[in-house]
């Protein structure tokens, strides 16, 4: 005797893999978009962190230069 499967738990199965495989990408997206935005965050920090040290080196080097004479070595 020869019985055929039913396809409605198969369609199932592939149901819910689509779901579970659109929630891993939309996971994947949040993650991608916040670490982008983190980045971009860090990124300007480590420029205005840069740029004001490099003002601040400037300004005591000329202050060293200005008092060079009145140095006794």
């Amino acid at each position: 005797m020869h019985t055929m499967r039913s396809t409605a738990p198969d369609r199932a199965v592939i149901y819910q893999q689509e779901v579970f495989t659109m929630n891993e990408q939309e996971k994947i997206y949040k993650t991608l978009n916040n670490t982008g935005a983190a980045d971009i965050a860090i990124g300007i920090i480590v420029l205005v962190t840069g740029v004001a040290s490099g003002i601040l080196m400037i300004i005591g080097g000329a202050k060293l230069l200005r008092r060079k004479s009145s140095v006794m070595i």
